[in-house]
């Protein structure tokens, strides 16, 4: 094996670093707008989909039954949640994804009915 020094070594890491750089953003990925040239912001149909993804135990349960919209990465929720505690956890969920920029749950109502079951 053969052994190199510390300036191959650092050559190589700058090799690295040019490379990553220089790449292009992941498929679905737009660039920000508004933000510092090379950051990268995920599609909203990306945002979406990681959403929804995070509700599934829920769903899964009856606890929530979620539509879930997204332009510029502000989410829009509606449909029904089983109580104040489930609704608590689909704003947490939601706000959890990466780039999401505001949660509008105005839509997205208590289902008293199912909760006093």
């Amino acid at each position: 094996m053969r052994k190199i020094g510390v300036s191959g070594f650092c050559a190589v890491i700058a090799l690295w670093v040019a490379a990553v750089a220089s790449a292009q953003p992941p498929p679905g990925a737009l660039a920000a707008q508004d933000s510092v040239p090379g950051v990268v912001r995920m599609s909203d149909a990306w945002i979406a989909t990681r959403i929804k993804a995070a509700l599934v135990p829920l769903r899964r349960d009856d606890r929530a039954a979620v539509d879930v919209a997204v332009h510029e990465g502000r989410v829009t929720l509606s449909g029904r949640v089983a109580d104040r505690v489930a609704h608590a956890q689909v704003l947490t969920l939601t706000r959890q994804v990466r780039d999401v920029v505001d949660v509008d749950a105005g839509a997205l109502q208590i289902d008293m009915t199912q909760a006093a079951h």
